[in-house]
């Protein structure tokens, strides 16, 4: 493995999608050409929070960005520059989820939004549910979305319809001591546990998740490609 650029600085989230790629920089949002990966050209950068921003992710050419107070919607036009769009008020935004014409929203102590994005730049807040814990992550698998929960573990809620959106399931209490990130590949979900694990949960049943692997690990962030996982720790 080599190295072959850098965009420096503090940086809690990246998005690649379209050849560009998306940064939440420190205060920042930074869009960057990367058509050539070995050299990353930035096309706009702006600081558009007092906060830092916590997690970035992209729709065509809209950018949702989040600090924990708001979630931002930026345009990126053809001349590669962004502009403000509109702010949404959502105290506790950590994290997003992606998929098809909505957007999950994270909220940390109150757990989960849904929004839809069918037209983009006007996202409307279907629904929320306030959960246990502290949201850290989510992922949605087949109607159903799994939190990140911290010491409350890993909190499933089915989402099909986010009007009425119910918990209906979750890791036994105790078994996941600090759920902090989360990756799915059916029919698992993989638990970056803060705590000292990397848990591999069975969800065939995603209302009776169960343990089928655990690695020593104070994992703080799980991605899957294929067949393989790729898990960051403390250590």
């Amino acid at each position: 493995m080599t190295l072959v650029d850098h965009i420096g600085g503090e940086c809690r989230s990246v998005h690649f999608a379209g050849g560009k790629l998306f940064a939440g920089k420190g205060l920042s949002l930074a869009v960057f050409n990367a058509s050539q990966p070995t050299n990353l050209l930035l096309m706009d950068r702006k600081v558009i929070s007092d906060n830092e921003i916590l997690d970035v992710c992209a729709n065509g050419n809209v950018i949702y960005a989040c600090d924990r107070q708001k979630v931002f919607v930026y345009f990126l036009d053809k001349d590669g520059k962004i502009y403000l769009v509109r702010e949404l008020a959502e105290p506790g935004a950590t994290r997003f989820h992606l998929q098809g014409m909505r957007l999950y929203v994270a909220l940390w102590e109150d757990g989960l939004a849904v929004y839809d994005i069918r037209i983009a730049i006007h996202p409307k807040r279907l629904g929320a549910i306030d959960t246990a814990g502290e949201v850290s992550d989510v992922e949605v698998n087949e109607g159903y979305a799994y939190l990140a929960a911290g010491r409350a573990g890993v909190i499933v809620v089915e989402v099909n319809n986010p009007a009425a959106m119910g918990v209906v399931g979750g890791t036994p209490s105790g078994a996941v001591g600090g759920a902090k990130s989360l990756a799915v590949s059916q029919p698992y979900l993989l638990i970056a546990d803060n705590t000292g694990a990397l848990h591999i949960y069975n969800i065939s049943d995603p209302m009776n998740p169960y343990s089928e692997h655990f690695f020593p690990a104070f994992a703080v962030d799980v991605q899957v490609r294929g067949d393989y996982a790729f898990c960051t720790d403390l250590l």
